[in-house]
């Protein structure tokens, strides 16, 4: 049922046309000249200046200069981005600052939590948590987790 109305919209676009896909060409207008291009005089008065913001802009004559300081080596850069050595060097500094980011983030976290100034309105209790204890804490969660959904 939900085919349907894509299937009708495509039968109707298919024959929207009616069926003159055959007919011959439609013959070429009469009134158009066909020859070699024909330059135009500038008429004085009639000449149009730039105007707006292309005014500012400068030739684009030195744009053209402009790439040719800009030689580099390409199988070089090639090399430095698909080289096993290099690869490998880029993911081990991932690495690096993935597990010292994460572990300057956690002492961060437990200097706050336990320097947390007490706040009436504050919904946190400002408690400083161990190590040990999260970790617990993750792995109850887990087993509680597993627990729920093992039937």
């Amino acid at each position: 049922m939900k085919f349907l109305f894509p299937l009708l919209f495509t039968v109707a676009a298919a024959l929207a046309d009616g069926g003159h896909w055959n007919k011959a060409p439609q013959p070429a207008p009469t009134n158009v000249q066909y020859g070699p291009w024909v330059t135009q005089p500038h008429h004085a008065g009639h000449h149009r200046d730039q105007k707006g913001i292309a005014s500012i802009f400068p030739d684009f004559t030195a744009l053209r200069n402009f790439g040719d300081f800009w030689t580099f080596d390409r199988e070089s850069i090639f090399k430095g981005i698909f080289a096993n050595d290099n690869i490998m060097i880029h993911v081990g500094q991932n690495f690096f600052n993935f597990i010292f980011t994460t572990l300057a983030w956690f002492l961060v976290s437990q200097i706050y939590s336990s320097g947390l100034a007490r706040h009436p309105n504050l919904a946190r209790s400002g408690k400083s948590v161990t190590f040990t204890e999260a970790a617990d804490e993750v792995l109850q969660a887990i087993k509680d987790f597993e627990k729920r959904h093992e039937e």
